[in-house]
């Protein structure tokens, strides 16, 4: 390990001995750059020591060998710069630069950058090139650019030049990667320059490791070939997966996930693995029991991830059910359903208490309608009651639809033996609530629904999209998180008061059905049978006569109106509090990715009494370099004071000083608007540490090392 870091320092020293620092520049622009302590390099003023650099580009389509680098330091983006300083650009519009910069069709110029790895990895002599386009760019044309500004480069030694396709131009990059190796230019991204793997989740787990890609997880569980004990090795982690002991992927994932707060939650490990020897390591153990672990371990260690794999195939039976004896939950002191009395409430009126009868979204919506009215939606919640009202609908043989349901899953313990079994009784019960010709919701029911609807305090409009939500009260409490366990949907109220029976929805033209919003609840209903989700109730032993589906209730969120969304995490220790803000542009998910984007994750620090202080950590992969999701610091700030609010009032009524809160939110157009739409707490999966200790059998490796404060012995005597 020394070696290997002194190796790189030396490497560094050797380029920045041949290319001195130099000062600021006052020149707007040049058509060459040195490498690697150009001043043009863009350094950001809010602190980058972890993050790229980089120096914007561009050629004009009339000049093809020329490459005009901009000072990306006085102008960060393509567009400032070359109104203000190219000809050919001035008074064009932000939407004319565009037309003739980002499109094959009436093009005037490419626009690229250089990019250089981090200060912090103790830089190496490497350089990305990207190019930006809305449209693919033929891949002769790549070839030729990335030759073109990698010649314009000047240093004193030889350095190593990739091509970093951009989002929209990574197909392209992908389908011909062997063209391009054949061309001399290797396909990357700033990924080779993340140093040592990525943990989302901490934690440990000992059981069979097996391999699955992305696409087929979720068969691969359904048919019983990834059961709950398994360790899951995959090439992508999609925006959902099954319940499994432990995850390590190959290609990076998105904090704050749905994914990632379900393994904080269970103290599953979920971690990225960016090392070429570890990934080795987990290819050749696929089919054998392993004992994996990876915790963060902080700034004073040489990596900031300690992860372990070991072989563990050849362990004791006993003492391997003693180490998963360890694994047992917590126990989850859920409140079991009530009866309110009444279908629905307004949710200004709900605390977290209230979880027993609307479940825990809904009843912690009280705190951020109380907190920030202006910031959130005007919302109602149906109870409990509704749900109990439609399970008790006669089935068949004297029994309600809820007593056949729960007898059809009573045979079924943790783990389950048969998942093939399981979901196929879970797929009989959810088609069971969605089709109306097998249940129904009866007149005196669907007048309720309709009369909560039109309560104008909520100020529902039958001509637009309404949200319901799921909310159970096996979620969003202290002790289990529960997210992405269910799902919600949007109804279009006038679909079920016009007379017609067809298509398309009056709300949404586009759908050739109608959306009403009965169906609507029929699917959030339906989803309390997800796989998932019964499998934690099963893992926690909770009785299925004690759990039910509550729904929130509010307008929907179209993607039209999407200018970014995002998750945060918000830890309060004492007056001390940090918030993770991980953010994406326009309506591409963060809690439930697709695994093609890169999502923005801003840190915001505060104790009371000081300012709030932002700084980025990662950029998003579907903006320029150098943009951010949201206008920073000022939205960032502002959404961490709203959370500090909402922390303290959520805090007051649970009778907690220190929290790990977890929140879900939108930016709006037209107007920018920050809508806070959920707040739940994060549990922690090291609230109860298990009192017995196992020593794994994992050999490791140990060098002396080598400092002025050693002594002889260790120096000279032990050095072989």
């Amino acid at each position: 390990m020394e070696k290997r870091i002194w190796g790189r320092w030396r490497r560094w020293l050797s380029c920045m001995a041949l290319a001195p620092f130099g000062v600021m520049s006052q020149e707007a622009w040049r058509t060459e750059i040195k490498f690697p302590d150009d001043p043009f390099f863009y350094a950001s003023p809010y602190g980058d020591y972890g993050q790229t650099s980089w120096v914007k580009c561009l050629v004009m389509r009339d000049e093809p060998t020329t490459v005009v680098f901009q000072d990306s330091n006085r102008w960060p983006f393509h567009y400032d710069f070359a109104v203000s300083e190219l000809d050919a650009f001035a008074g064009m519009s932000p939407e004319a630069f565009d037309a003739v910069t980002l499109h094959e069709t009436g093009r005037l110029a490419w626009l690229g950058a250089v990019v250089k790895p981090p200060y912090s990895m103790s830089p190496i002599c490497e350089v990305g090139i990207q190019l930006v386009g809305r449209e693919p760019i033929p891949k002769e044309t790549v070839r030729d650019l990335v030759r073109t500004i990698a010649g314009a480069i000047r240093s004193g030694e030889d350095f190593d030049v990739f091509y970093f396709p951009t989002y929209e131009q990574a197909p392209v990059a992908q389908m011909y990667e062997a063209w391009f190796e054949s061309q001399g230019i290797p396909i990357s991204s700033p990924a080779r320059w993340i140093e040592g793997n990525h943990l989302y989740a901490e934690g440990w787990a000992l059981g069979e490791l097996k391999y699955f890609p992305g696409d087929l997880i979720e068969s691969a569980f359904v048919n019983g070939l990834l059961k709950p004990d398994d360790i899951l090795l995959t090439d992508g982690v999609p925006a959902e997966i099954p319940m499994v002991a432990g995850v390590m992927s190959l290609s990076p994932s998105t904090p704050n996930s749905h994914v990632a707060i379900l393994s904080q939650t269970a103290g599953a490990p979920f971690v990225w693995l960016a090392k070429d020897e570890d990934v080795a390591r987990a290819l050749e153990l696929v089919g054998r029991r392993v004992f994996m672990s990876a915790y963060e371990v902080g700034l004073v260690e040489i990596e900031p991830v300690r992860f372990r794999l070991v072989d563990a195939e050849n362990m004791d039976e006993t003492i391997a059910e003693e180490i998963l004896d360890l694994k047992q939950p917590p126990a989850l002191n859920m409140a079991p359903m009530a009866e309110y009395g009444a279908f629905y409430a307004a949710t200004e009126d709900l605390n977290p208490s209230d979880i027993r009868f609307f479940g825990g979204k809904a009843a912690n919506f009280g705190i951020l309608r109380r907190t920030l009215p202006d910031h959130s939606p005007r919302a109602l919640a149906f109870s409990f009651d509704l749900w109990k009202a439609f399970m008790a609908q006669e089935f068949a043989a004297g029994k309600t639809l809820g007593e056949a349901i729960r007898e059809r899953l009573a045979p079924f313990d943790w783990p389950p033996v048969d998942m093939a079994a399981v979901n196929e009784a879970l797929s009989w019960a959810k088609t069971l609530i969605r089709d109306d010709q097998q249940t129904t919701f009866s007149a005196a029911l669907r007048a309720s629904v309709l009369t909560a609807l039109a309560d104008e305090r909520f100020a529902l409009d039958p001509m637009r999209n309404i949200r319901f939500r799921s909310s159970t009260n096996m979620e969003d409490g202290p002790v289990f998180n529960g997210a992405g366990l269910y799902d919600s949907y949007s109804g279009c109220l006038a679909d079920d008061q016009d007379a017609g029976v067809a298509g398309p929805s009056v709300c949404d033209p586009t759908e050739v059905d109608e959306r009403g919003v009965f169906r609507a609840i029929r699917r959030v209903f339906a989803s309390f049978y997800n796989p998932n989700a019964f499998l934690e109730r099963l893992r926690y032993g909770v009785d299925e006569g004690d759990v039910g589906m509550a729904i929130l209730v509010h307008h929907s969120f179209p993607d039209v109106i999407e200018e970014a969304n995002g998750v945060a995490v918000l830890s309060r220790r004492g007056t001390y509090y940090d918030i993770e803000i991980v953010s994406q542009t326009g309506a591409w998910s963060v809690a439930n990715p697709d695994g093609s984007s890169q999502a923005e994750v801003v840190h915001v620090r505060h104790s009371d009494g000081s300012s709030y202080y932002a700084s980025i950590e990662t950029f998003s992969n579907r903006l320029v370099l150098g943009e951010t999701v949201l206008i920073f610091p000022d939205d960032y700030e502002a959404l961490a004071r709203m959370m500090k609010d909402c922390a303290q009032a959520y805090g007051a009524a649970v009778g907690k000083g220190d929290l790990l809160l977890d929140y879900e939110f939108k930016q709006t157009a037209p107007d920018g608007a920050l809508v806070i739409k959920q707040i739940r707490e994060v549990p922690d999966p090291n609230a109860q540490p298990p009192a017995t200790r196992y020593l794994i059998n994992d050999p490791a490796r140990y060098d002396l090392w080598q400092t002025e404060y050693g002594d002889i012995f260790s120096l000279h005597r032990l050095k072989s």
